[in-house]
């Protein structure tokens, strides 16, 4: 095993340990104390700090500090850290504030020349892009800190439909297709919900706090027991071509041989309005055939589209 991974994994061992010994480590890498001694010499050279304790009960412990220490990464996590940092450039603002450029730098000049070598190389071939957004959610930052916290938000929401006062248990917030959105429980009605971020015309958040259990990883849990009916969709092999890029919908579709497809969709209520936009900007390429009166709504709906152009 290389020396480096070597490093690596030992410095790791005493992260997960209050206090170690040198005999301890040797047990646990099947080496020498005298190679442990060299092995601590090193990891202190990289500006790791371990305290030593002599007598019965002494013993070996990192020292807390505000900075990370140096880690040991290899090529490729090295390549692949670098070009995660630069995606998050495009996400703009990003919660935790820090300069990417700088943070890029800093990491290219704790690695070897040869993987610098191989970053710039791949800047001129290789990029992960997310495009630039165009509306801002200045409460993000905020929204997070309440959830780590557990303390309830409140502020005013202007939704598609209306304008209201909001009280929120929030759970978790995340970022997809150019929007940060806030999983919450309203407090009034006692439910999960879903929300944009940038709609928050105002936020504040209180000193009063909450418990919960609820996560973004358990979430779902809780929202599949809401009540839902099943759609049917016939699509197109373009309407599939679409609909694979929504994750959302994907994981319901089943492409036939002639590259055709079927969507059986769990739906519920309040997110009929949301599928009607998404079916339309499918056109042609996306029928519903099933449940009757989600039909007659959609052509309801059409209906009133065209009164636009009348």
């Amino acid at each position: 095993m290389k020396k480096n991974q070597r490093l690596y994994e030992i410095l790791w061992f005493m992260q997960q340990q209050k206090r170690f010994t040198a005999t301890e480590i040797a047990t646990r890498f099947d080496i020498s104390t005298r190679t442990v001694q060299r092995y601590i010499v090193d990891l202190e050279d990289m500006g790791i700090f371990i305290e030593a304790t002599k007598g019965k009960n002494g013993g070996m412990e990192l020292i807390s500090q505000p900075l990370l220490p140096p880690i040991l990464f290899n090529q490729e996590e090295v390549i692949s850290i670098f070009f995660a940092i630069h995606a998050i450039s495009y996400i703009k603002p990003f919660p935790f504030k820090f300069n990417t450029e700088q943070a890029k730098q800093k990491l290219l000049s704790i690695s070897h020349k040869q993987v610098q070598s191989q970053i710039i190389h791949l800047e001129q071939i290789f990029e992960i892009k997310i495009p630039d957004q165009k509306i801002s959610a200045p409460f993000t930052e905020e929204i997070i800190q309440a959830c780590l916290k557990k303390r309830i938000i409140s502020g005013m929401y202007h939704s598609s439909k209306k304008r209201s006062k909001k009280k929120l248990e929030p759970v978790g917030v995340y970022f997809q297709s150019d929007f940060w959105y806030l999983y919450a429980t309203d407090c009034e009605l006692e439910d999960i919900r879903h929300f944009r971020i940038d709609r928050f015309e105002s936020l504040e958040v209180s000193n009063e706090t909450f418990h919960s259990t609820l996560t973004l990883n358990n979430l779902a849990e809780k929202i599949t027991t809401k009540e839902t009916f099943q759609v049917g969709i016939h699509l197109s092999n373009i309407g599939v071509m679409r609909s694979l890029e929504n994750q959302l919908l994907a994981p319901y579709l089943t492409v036939n041989q002639d590259s055709s497809g079927y969507l059986d969709l769990p739906l519920a209520k309040e997110d009929i309005d949301y599928t009607f936009s998404y079916l339309m900007t499918l056109g042609k390429h996306a029928t519903i055939e099933k449940p009757e009166w989600l039909i007659n709504k959609f052509l309801a709906n059409l209906e009133d589209i065209k009164k636009n152009y009348t």
